[in-house]
């Protein structure tokens, strides 16, 4: 689910110090054995979708809010 302040990155009407937040959650089972190149192959392409999204809205604040969860 989207962050609730990047749904709203398309109104003009906010003011100009609202920040815009782009939450990237990543899931990992830490009882699966994967390689670390999947691993930082996968947030690479998560971090370049990123980018282009920040960069559609280049003229919005907007901030990046990476977590990463380990599950057994």
């Amino acid at each position: 689910m989207p962050d609730p302040t990047w749904s709203v990155i398309e109104n003009n009407n906010m003011p100009a110090d609202y920040v815009h937040k782009l939450n990237l959650d990543i899931s990992l089972n830490e009882e699966l054995t994967s390689s670390e190149n999947i691993q930082a192959d996968l947030l690479i392409c998560l971090l370049k979708r990123a980018k282009e999204l920040r960069e559609k809205y280049s003229e919005k604040k907007s901030e990046l809010v990476i977590t990463f969860h380990l599950k057994k």
